[in-house]
């Protein structure tokens, strides 16, 4: 004797849409946004901020560079410049509000190529610690 089996049932529950690529967009976006300010870890430590691996792109105006040299081979270098986001603005909401300061110590090598009797091409590769910051609020405390 033959049984049969019933056919499978199928599920009353219909895919969902693919979303078009601009809503797709914002919705990597919004993460990012939201996610800025979790905390994370590394090595151990816990932080917020950008994860690490990301990277930023950043043009700079036409800056101040002073320089006075203290010995032969010593120099005391001030550099001073608005420098701006490259590309895409920030995701909307995501980063430390406005007002907020950092304070970096910067360990770089420079070389400088002089180009002619006025003018040096320079570049510079180094890395950056930061030793502090200062929160926005902390700025407008009466």
């Amino acid at each position: 004797m033959e049984t049969k089996t019933a056919p499978a049932k199928r599920s009353a529950k219909k895919p969902e849409p693919v979303k078009p690529a601009a809503e797709q967009k914002k919705e990597v976006k919004k993460d990012r946004s939201t996610t800025y300010n979790k905390f994370k870890n590394f090595e151990g430590k816990q932080y917020t901020g950008m994860q690490i691996g990301r990277s930023h792109h950043w043009e700079y105006d036409q800056g101040d560079w002073k320089e006075t040299k203290i010995t032969p081979d010593l120099w005391e270098i001030s550099y001073a410049v608005t420098k701006r986001r490259k590309g895409h603005g920030a995701p909307e909401g995501s980063g430390v509000p406005v007002g907020t300061e950092y304070h970096w110590y910067i360990l770089a090598h420079q070389t400088a190529r002089k180009l002619n009797a006025n003018d040096y091409s320079t570049a510079m590769s180094g890395l950056k610690f930061k030793l502090a910051h200062k929160r926005a609020y902390a700025l407008f405390r009466i």
